[in-house]
């Protein structure tokens, strides 16, 4: 299953130069329960903000610049192995196809940044969306969840400022469901 997992402020912020503009240990706690032992899609400048791969999950970044998505020409094997031993559980693709039809995991979560998540609206089973009742000031905002979307829980996280997780189902009679648009455009 393929799923969006997000905080966002109440004015629809969730980020503020490529950066979370809060920090709330109960949000993160719930972010890496719900992603360990999964997998993790992102854009290359959410990657570039994290600085490392996230561990214990496979990381998956998309980039428009094929040569760090594809092993040059003739390379050898044991060289790229060598160099990217301390990340094993990284790669990197030029499409949100080819990423969607490489993970092995029971699930994938794709945890941004905004164009990601604008792109895949319509190609996700869920949406784990963290509502912080609080303004922030920012200049990345997640997008209006379409209707093809219910509420179907919630979890509080804590009380001040009030912080809750919703989780979004795609509605089951909804027939616009596209898998593997491989032609999402990747805007990095």
């Amino acid at each position: 299953m393929l799923y969006h997992i997000v905080a966002m402020a109440k004015n629809r912020v969730i980020g503020k130069d490529n950066r979370l503009p809060w920090h709330f240990p109960e949000d993160l706690k719930h972010f890496k329960r719900r992603t360990t032992g999964q997998t993790v899609i992102m854009g290359r400048k959410t990657y570039d903000s994290i600085g490392k791969p996230l561990p214990n999950r496979e990381n998956f970044v998309l980039t428009r610049n094929a040569e760090i998505a594809t092993p040059p020409p003739g390379a050898r094997n044991d060289v790229i192995a060598r160099e990217q031993s301390d990340r094993s559980n990284l790669r990197f693709f030029n499409s949100i196809g080819d990423a969607l039809g490489a993970f092995k995991t029971p699930d994938a979560y794709i945890i941004g940044g905004a164009q990601l998540f604008e792109q895949t609206m319509a190609m996700v089973d869920g949406i784990y969306l963290t509502r912080i009742d609080q303004d922030f000031e920012g200049d990345t905002h997640y997008p209006e969840i379409p209707e093809i979307f219910e509420e179907v829980e919630i979890e509080r996280l804590q009380e001040n400022p009030q912080i809750d997780v919703v989780y979004y189902e795609r509605k089951p009679d909804d027939a616009l469901k596209s898998s593997g648009e491989a032609g999402v455009k990747i805007n990095d």
